[in-house]
């Protein structure tokens, strides 16, 4: 969740931050290609905590496992004992270091500590941990080859883990099962571009490619390109939309991706368009860089009016769903989804008076 320097990353992670600006005009929005079935879901799992920094990474849920990021510290709770079976403090080598990220995947709990200011560099810092929930035990994780120096990311989900390293003066993108301590370069961004919006799948990881050096790659400083990349190590890439491929999130044979650009009149709602077997499809507008997949539906957030945001899914064959609708002005600050073992998570912010706080709400979908 690094990149927050990156428009839409920052539009989303104020929220979290408490935000009590006044609501900004909601964009002028093509119609869909239909009109969304509405199907609110119910949460099973509910908790209030006090306010979560944006820096902290997402309140977390997995079906059995509660995670709760913040600050300088995070714990893992098991709900069914009530035991805490992973206190993680970060690191402390300066008084930059803070939580970033906190990750929940086939058994296993990723930690992941940065530095913004370090004393010894101009860039970011990284440390991973990976805990084994069973029993608590922490290994550290992505020391080979190293997590990057120049622009620095980490994800974790499906059973793997992903990041952003350096090689030979480029960006690349390292690979590996949670199950393993190290990981492999698995692909080198051409020079000029650096990699980033890391987003895993269970057969791939999803990225996108920024313009870094105008000079270098031919293209415009900001411009983007989406690029899926298989852990067989296949590669596709996406015709269209030439530098306006913003974010995106794969699942099966398809992906989609927010069809945006920093130079747009208004960045924060785009169109969202999905690759499906090889034709291009404008799915529904949404918060650009907010999708997310699990279980074969993409999720995106939908800001309806300047005071409702929805969370919508769609897949191949299916209609647009409304799943989500924020209750009211003061609790309409909603991030994007979380996705751990099939279990949907996603935190509200609550904005109006008194003392603030957060929510995190999760399900797992039927379907």
């Amino acid at each position: 969740m690094s990149r927050r320097c990156w428009l839409l990353a920052a539009a989303v992670l104020v929220l979290l931050a408490g935000c009590t600006a006044a609501p900004q005009p909601v964009p002028k929005r093509q119609a869909a290609e239909a009109a969304p079935t509405v199907r609110l879901w119910t949460f099973p799992f509910q908790r209030t905590e006090t306010v979560v920094n944006g820096d902290s990474g997402p309140l977390l849920y997995d079906g059995r496992y509660y995670a709760s990021p913040h600050h300088d510290d995070s714990t893992v709770v098991d709900t069914r004992t009530g035991k805490v079976v992973v206190r993680h403090r970060a690191a402390h080598r300066s008084d930059g270091w803070h939580v970033e990220d906190v990750f929940l995947t086939a058994g296993f709990a990723i930690a992941v500590d940065s530095d913004t200011e370090p004393p010894y560099a101009p860039k970011p810092w990284y440390v991973v941990t990976r805990y084994q929930l069973s029993d608590g035990k922490a290994t550290p994780l992505a020391l080979r080859p190293p997590v990057s120096t120049v622009d620095p990311e980490v994800t974790a989900g499906d059973g793997h883990y992903a990041y952003v390293t350096d090689r030979n003066g480029r960006g690349c993108v390292a690979v590996g099962e949670v199950s393993q301590v190290t990981a492999a370069v698995a692909y080198c961004s051409p020079a000029g571009w650096l990699p980033g919006f890391l987003g895993t799948d269970p057969t791939s990881v999803t990225f996108v490619e920024n313009s870094e050096r105008p000079s270098t790659t031919g293209q415009p400083a900001g411009c983007r390109r989406l690029v899926r990349l298989a852990f067989t190590g296949a590669v596709t890439r996406f015709s269209g939309s030439p530098c306006r491929q913003y974010a995106g999130a794969s699942a099966g044979s398809w992906s989609a991706w927010s069809d945006a650009s920093d130079t747009d009149s208004d960045v924060e709602h785009s169109p969202v368009v999905a690759a499906v077997a090889g034709t291009r499809q404008r799915v529904d507008d949404g918060m650009t860089g907010s999708l997310r997949t699990c279980d074969g539906w993409l999720y995106y957030n939908h800001r309806e009016t300047p005071t409702s945001v929805e969370i919508r899914r769609w897949r191949p064959g299916s209609a647009v769903e409304v799943v989500y609708r924020s209750p009211g002005e003061e609790l309409s600050a909603t991030t994007t989804v979380s996705c751990a073992d099939g279990w949907v998570s996603f935190m509200r912010q609550y904005t109006g008076s008194g003392a603030p706080h957060t929510d995190i709400l999760a399900t797992k979908p039927d379907v």
